[in-house]
């Protein structure tokens, strides 16, 4: 069985693949349940995607995204693109739940006409996404969670959960039998020791994230949740020193190895 790990690259922070293929499939020491194979997709041309996606650039992108599978395994580039966990989860057609590890809740209003944002896609996807039934929220700042919460329009407050850690116990216990689950992360949620985003960031530890990626990875196979989408964000900026660079795709690298386990 082979497990297919799409690199979207809008920055050219990809743009070495032959390494990137290397650190997602050099020998961690565990057995893989599956290979791994990398498709590399460049949409550096298009325009009007930085932070912001206009309504030309989003069909450009649908129109090229169209061979990904919801049971693929997504790097989405820097946070700036995170979006694309919006644009990405529009393949899901049947009732799903999501979970957002973050440092940033990512349910802002848009600020320039509607426009899909890196700062308020889970906003977008629940307000336009039918089948998203269901956001849990894990790793933002309790104040930031209090604030969404409080600005959050009353026909989705029943809609979330928002969970400031650093306990796993609250994802467990809203994780809801049998409806599909999918996972979207940005790195920023990790500490500095760990790698470099290009955007504030929390203090959880890789190895941390591990584990609480491991339990709910557990956790689902014992109340028949499958994962329909996996997105890993949160590159440094492709003008990055290239030791910043490499330790992005050593995380990259340890959370593909969970996945493909």
């Amino acid at each position: 069985m082979t497990k297919q790990v799409w690199v979207l690259d809008f920055t050219g922070i990809y743009s070495n693949t032959e390494n990137l293929e290397q650190l997602c499939q050099e020998n961690t020491g565990a057995e893989r349940s599956c290979e791994v194979s990398v498709k590399y997709l460049d949409l550096r041309d298009i325009q009007g995607t930085n932070c912001y996606c206009d309504d030309a650039a989003q069909e450009e992108i649908r129109n090229r995204i169209q061979n990904i599978g919801c049971e693929d395994i997504r790097l989405l580039d820097s946070g700036n693109y995170h979006y694309m966990s919006r644009l990405l989860a529009e393949k899901v057609k049947q009732p799903f739940q999501m979970l957002v590890l973050d440092n940033h809740t990512d349910m802002q209003p848009p600020a320039f006409g509607g426009l899909l944002s890196c700062g308020g896609w889970v906003l977008t996807a629940l307000q336009e996404l039918p089948f998203l039934s269901f956001v849990i929220f894990y790793g933002q700042p309790f104040d930031d969670l209090g604030r969404m919460l409080e600005d959050l329009p009353a026909d989705l407050k029943e809609k979330v959960a928002a969970l400031p850690g650093p306990s796993a116990d609250g994802i467990m216990d809203h994780l809801q039998e049998g409806l599909p689950l999918y996972i979207s992360i940005d790195k920023d949620i990790l500490s500095r020791m760990d790698v470099y985003t290009n955007w504030n960031q929390g203090e959880t530890r890789l190895a941390d994230l591990e584990i609480l990626l491991q339990k709910i990875l557990v956790k689902c196979r014992e109340k028949e949740i499958s994962i329909v989408g996996i997105d890993i964000a949160g590159e440094p900026d492709h003008t990055a020193d290239e030791k910043e660079i490499l330790k992005s795709w050593k995380v990259n690298r340890e959370l593909i190895r969970l996945f493909t386990e």
